[in-house]
């Protein structure tokens, strides 16, 4: 019931709010995970984040997140701090934390840039854990960019060590937004190739 009532209060709030959201942003995490997310006051982000697991809905994962964001230098040095709390729909675990985010883009387009995460994270069933990533884009094209990464935050709930590959694609100006698409690897460092996984990130921004 907490759960329902944490979704209706987000749900609400944006609903209330979405005039004076500056950024509204649709998009999806390692293929799993679905977002929905407004920037108020051009600083201030408010997410919701869940799960499309092919389960049952009392298994499925949720999250919400909220913080605040600047530029400096001309928009190329970026700071992001947003502090989140999650939960299955059954309380089977829960878990807490924040990323602290900075990142330095060297050209208004966003082909060239550094990314780097601090994640503290707490997990009621395996405890906390100090995670991090560590980014970089470098642009071939004027819409595409090569991306290497790697990442110890967990891409479901287990922190592993990883290394990320892929390709982003970015479309400007489509429907009065910018859709980014981004197929990953991610390669692990202390398991079997088994474990290697196949991505899709995309993000809509309007």
């Amino acid at each position: 019931m907490r759960q329902v009532i944490c979704i209706l209060i987000f749900l609400s709030v944006s609903s209330v709010n979405i005039l004076m959201a500056q950024t509204n942003r649709i998009a999806m995490r390692d293929s799993r995970f679905l977002q929905f997310q407004h920037v108020f006051f051009k600083h201030m982000p408010l997410m919701l984040e869940h799960s499309i697991y092919s389960e049952k809905i009392s298994l499925q994962h949720f999250r919400l997140y909220a913080g605040y964001r600047h530029q400096f230098v001309n928009n190329h040095l970026r700071l992001q701090c947003l502090a989140y709390w999650g939960s299955t729909h059954n309380g089977m675990y829960q878990d807490y934390g924040a990323f602290v985010s900075t990142s330095y883009h060297f050209d208004s387009a966003d082909n060239y840039s550094l990314h780097a995460t601090l994640n503290p994270h707490y997990d009621t069933g395996l405890n906390y854990k100090t995670c991090c990533s560590f980014e970089t884009y470098v642009g071939v094209f004027k819409v595409a960019a090569l991306y290497l990464a790697f990442s110890n935050i967990p891409e479901f709930r287990q922190p592993e060590d990883r290394i990320r590959a892929g390709v982003r694609l970015r479309i400007q100006s489509l429907a009065h937004g910018t859709l980014s698409v981004c197929p990953q690897m991610s390669i692990p460092l202390q398991q079997r190739y088994e474990k290697i996984r196949l991505h899709v990130n995309f993000a809509y921004c309007f």
